[in-house]
């Protein structure tokens, strides 16, 4: 490679700055370790290995990898396995038996010393490749090593425990596990700390990391434990985003950048010292004054997600919809139909959010929800069906066909994510949420209905619970929509499910679910009233606008019930003369 021009954008792994470029044209990038050959390589039509071989001895080329999603084939795997060997004689310090432990294959040369380390990486506990070291320190991957693998190590450790220890590299990996080991063994016990690493390198490792939620979050405390150096300290702060919130320490490297440095120097008390000394994880949250602008711009481009066009009246008073970054309440009475509009909205929302929706349903089964949303789909209500003509419409080709077309986007992935877990305790419903959240991508919650999370819970454990949420919206950047109960009626008051007016002060449950609330949604509807319009008709109230300001009615739905459809009712009345509730009911046929 030529001389260093300057830092730029990795078209792999998006970092902003960890990409060398070069005078002749080549790349590498630092963090992913994606590398692209100077043209004049290239042009000599080498293999890649004797691309890597020609460039070993420049000083500014230190990482290298060959960009590949293929796992490794069992016969690529037996041909390193023939000419390594477990035995390194004691490379960086690290014993036969943690290699061995690891699964870690060595090349020696003539001289006995290490000339190759292979690396085993792995996903779901299978093979997929090998991270290759060149001694000294020339990388490149045979296999599938990327954003999409295990950690490392993790395939030894899925039984979860006290700690996990996240380090920066697999050497690293080795000696922190030696110095527990070795420590356990001289207190007389069989219990050693896990160990794990990144793959990818600290540039971007918070998608792998992410990747590997359910995995870490199996443990008690995860301890960052990342190089002391600027990247390593950089990297941090992009882990701790896709880590389970609460469980983060950071153990800071006092005597040596890492833990191999720590076992090559003797450092081993030093070490557990560091470990256990880690600290919980506190964001500072300050920021200067001269950092603000950007981050009103940063807060702008991200693009809002809009309410279905039947509620066009809401999207104009909320100016363009939902905003990431905010709780929104939809409180309604028993019956009003407020399940139907959420589920309108999420309807509309997996076929034109530009985010991904994570819905927990307390009220429907999995299987109820699936009803429900593909009664919307092909506009018939399939509750109303005879069992028979039930089951024969839904396993026909037709209805295969549109339930795929509901369910799956198409580039072949889910379209949105469903939780039905309605027995477990807040905690584990948190757990939940994160993990949607970090692992699914979901940047939505939909939460029907709220009460029966904080059903049983004091005023001052609703208010934490909320106080988790706000924490959420703001670490994760994402949106809760809570849909709320309202409380009964008072003696002598008309209820909104009989055409009285709804309050905020009606939602059931603490104060501080209306105060938490950017926008709280009001719906009411006189379900008693002897004109089938009027019965089929919610009305919309915005009461609460912080993020702009404007309240007040926010239009009006008229319910199709035999399509099981919501539209916007001085929309539908302008083209539609009459309700179509007594439509005949005939027997579906695709």
């Amino acid at each position: 490679m030529g001389e260093f021009v300057k830092h730029v954008s990795c078209t792999q792994c998006g970092s902003k700055d960890n990409t060398a470029l070069y005078a002749d044209g080549s790349s590498h990038c630092f963090g992913c370790l994606y590398t692209v050959p100077s043209k004049e390589l290239l042009d000599q039509n080498k293999p890649l290995s004797k691309i890597r071989s020609s460039v070993s001895n420049q000083q500014s080329i230190k990482k290298e990898k060959t960009v590949t999603k293929e796992s490794i084939t069992s016969t690529q795997a037996e041909e390193i396995k023939a000419k390594t060997q477990i035995s390194a004689n004691n490379y960086r310090g690290i014993s036969d038996a943690v290699l061995k432990f690891y699964g870690v294959r060595t090349e020696m040369d003539s001289t006995d010393n290490v000339r190759t380390r292979y690396y085993p990486i792995t996903v779901d506990d299978k093979l997929s490749g090998y991270k290759v070291r060149e001694h000294p320190k020339q990388f490149f991957a045979i296999g599938n090593t990327g954003n999409d693998c295990d950690l490392y190590g993790a395939f030894r450790f899925r039984s979860g425990g006290k700690y996990v220890l996240l380090v920066e590299g697999e050497e690293d990996c080795h000696a922190a596990y030696q110095m527990f080991k070795e420590y356990s063994e001289n207190k007389g016990s069989e219990f050693v700390t896990a160990v794990v690493s990144i793959t990818t390198g600290a540039g971007n490792p918070s998608k792998q990391v992410a990747n590997n939620y359910e995995f870490l979050n199996n443990f008690e405390n995860i301890v960052v434990g990342l190089d002391n150096d600027e990247a390593g300290n950089k990297a941090i702060d992009k882990i701790i985003s896709a880590l389970p919130k609460g469980k983060v320490r950071i153990a800071t490297w006092t005597k040596a950048k890492d833990p191999n440095k720590y076992l090559e120097n003797n450092q081993q008390k030093q070490f557990l010292s560091d470990f256990y000394n880690s600290k919980t994880y506190v964001p500072a949250g300050v920021l200067a004054s001269d950092q603000l602008y950007d981050k009103m711009i940063e807060q702008s481009s991200v693009v809002k997600m809009p309410f279905p066009p039947i509620m066009k009246e809401l999207n104009e008073m909320l100016v363009g919809g939902i905003s990431l970054g905010h709780i929104y309440n939809i409180a309604a009475g028993t019956g009003v139909g407020k399940t139907s509009l959420i589920n309108e909205m999420v309807y509309y929302w997996i076929f034109n959010s530009p985010h991904m929706v994570g819905i927990l349903s307390m009220e429907l089964s999995a299987p109820q929800y699936a009803e429900a949303l593909f009664s919307r789909h092909v506009s018939r209500k399939i509750a109303m069906l005879p069992q028979e003509e039930k089951q024969e419409f839904l396993i026909s080709e037709r209805s295969k066909e549109l339930a795929h077309k509901l369910f799956v986007n198409e580039d072949g992935n889910s379209r949105f994510y469903l939780c039905e877990d309605r027995d477990g305790s807040i905690e584990q419903l948190q757990e939940v949420i994160e993990q949607m959240v970090i692992s699914s991508g979901c940047k939505v919650i939909v939460l029907d209905p709220l009460q029966d999370v904080l059903d049983g819970l004091s005023n001052d454990e609703q208010a934490v619970f909320l106080k988790w949420a706000k924490s959420m919206i703001k670490s994760h950047g994402i949106a809760f929509i809570f849909i709320n109960h309202i409380r009964k009626s008072q003696s002598g008051e008309k209820s909104s499910t009989n055409g009285g007016s709804l309050t905020e002060d009606s939602i059931h449950g603490s104060s501080t679910i209306i105060k938490s609330a950017s926008a709280n949604i009001l719906l009411s509807r006189d379900k008693y009233a002897e004109d089938e319009v009027e019965r089929n008709t919610t009305k919309i109230v915005l009461s609460k606008n912080r993020l702009v300001g404007l309240t007040g009615p926010a239009g009006e739905l008229y319910y199709e019930n035999y399509t099981h459809t919501l539209h916007n009712k001085e929309e539908y009345f302008s083209k539609t003369p009459r309700p179509v509730s007594d439509a005949p009911k005939e027997k579906i046929d695709f």
